[in-house]
């Protein structure tokens, strides 16, 4: 199916990204902003991304520093499983921005709260986060990836805060 986001080339670190973040999916932050749970979490996303949706040594190296040898397998199972459901079920585009991008996108973000909620076992909220991207024949096998990921996270000390917490800029709300 080819790659499932939308790999914004446009956002860059570069001054020109500037005026593209205007009219952009900006989600508010930025990767300074986040806790090594949320850094981990979108690193993987980007690095996947540009890996071209492939298991490169890079993610591989990541993974196992982030889990270590013995619960990698796990965290990887549970990541790839997230991002299997998205090939299949994705309905619009998400923005993942590019490795060196400092900014979040909206869609970014959105997967964070849904990744927080299923480390928290909030099924409904995480239902809610990735409702956009994801076919809802597909919610129960997305939730299994993602509560095998978050849990592999939290066994990494890498902990998500609670989404309910944090808002979204009103325009990435769903209508």
């Amino acid at each position: 199916m080819g790659m499932v986001f939308r790999f914004d080339t446009a956002a860059t670190v570069e001054p020109e990204f500037a005026e593209a973040a205007v009219e952009g999916a900006l989600g508010g932050r930025v990767l300074g902003q986040l806790g090594p749970g949320e850094q981990f979490v979108v690193w993987a996303f980007r690095q996947h991304a540009d890996d071209g949706w492939r298991p490169t040594r890079r993610l591989l190296d990541g993974f196992r520093l982030a889990f270590g040898e013995d619960a990698m397998a796990s965290g990887l199972a549970g990541f790839t499983g997230i991002e299997r459901c998205l090939v299949r079920g994705i309905a619009p585009a998400a923005c993942v921005y590019p490795l060196r991008c400092a900014c979040v996108s909206r869609d970014e973000q959105r997967l964070l709260f849904g990744m927080a909620a299923a480390q928290l076992g909030d099924r409904l909220a995480h239902r809610e986060h990735f409702r956009p991207y994801m076919a809802i024949d597909r919610s129960a096998e997305l939730w299994r990836h993602s509560s095998i990921f978050g849990a592999a996270l939290a066994r990494a000390a890498l902990f998500l805060p609670d989404g309910r917490l944090l808002t979204l800029p009103t325009d990435a709300m769903p209508n």
